[in-house]
């Protein structure tokens, strides 16, 4: 797994994992540096870490849709109340078309911002919208939907040796062992009952078949799990099929349960 270091300006500090880049409130314009690196730049720029800022849209305001007036009876009593009553609402019409007008205004001199206003605006976003809380959140969910992105096996078949050779005997074989390591990068998300593919191939390389069996394991963050302890359950022996060259055995996971 990746660290980073972090700078504020005087100091350097680090290295950090992503969670531990949460817990101190990075930003999309925090100055930040690993290892590949030739220069520092911005964590907003690194592709690995933008995940941890999703740009929130402003507050939806509802425009406006007209203002409807009473309708008064008029009577020949009450002519000089109507006349003003006339003024005044077109004083109040006078006035909303003003506002529009003004509204419309502000709008052509938004979408007239220059580039780099807009993007020290969504940087603000960023900050206003993104707690650690939340990039924490954000960070669970997108592990929990891709396993795949995060395990890794490294494993090999092994005969089963039953006997081994001396002055009287050959070395005796049952079947192979499954032997290795499954690795658990995420950060936060746990998993559990790993599906494993099997596949077996000729000395020239063509697959003859395959084979899935599962790994009754719980996989927590950040942590490798060896395979030896399953070697002597009669499920993890194997034996490959007829002119399958065992070396050529490859292992790849098809799939994992969420663990909580």
């Amino acid at each position: 797994m990746k660290k980073y270091f972090l700078h504020d300006g005087n100091n350097q500090i680090g290295p950090f994992d992503k969670l531990e880049l949460i817990e101190n409130k990075i930003k999309v314009d925090s100055p930040i540096w690993c290892e590949g690196m030739t220069v520092w730049t911005v964590a907003g720029e690194v592709d690995e870490l933008k995940d941890l800022f999703k740009i929130q849209p402003p507050p939806f305001i509802k425009p406006d849709k007209g203002v409807s007036y009473p309708k008064f009876k008029t009577s020949n009593r009450n002519i000089q109340l109507f006349s003003i009553i006339g003024v005044i609402l077109i004083l109040v019409i006078a006035f909303f078309v003003y506002t529009n007008s003004q509204q419309k205004s502000k709008d052509i001199e938004v979408e007239a911002v220059p580039t780099d206003q807009k993007l020290e605006q969504e940087k603000k976003l960023v900050e206003e919208n993104n707690t650690p809380e939340k990039l924490r959140e954000n960070l669970l969910e997108k592990e929990q939907a891709a396993p795949l992105d995060y395990l890794t096996i490294q494993a090999t078949l092994v005969p089963n040796v039953t006997r081994t050779a001396d002055l009287f005997h050959h070395t005796e074989t049952n079947g192979f062992r499954f032997e290795g390591s499954i690795k658990n990068s995420a950060s936060l998300a746990n998993y559990k009952d790993v599906r494993v593919i099997i596949n077996y191939f000729t000395k020239t390389g063509t697959l003859i078949s395959s084979q899935e069996i599962m790994i009754p394991e719980y996989f927590n963050s950040n942590s490798t799990i060896d395979l030896a302890p399953f070697k002597d359950q009669d499920k993890l022996y194997f034996y490959p099929p007829e002119g399958a060259q065992y070396e050529n055995t490859t292992f790849q996971i098809k799939s994992a349960a969420i663990s909580n």
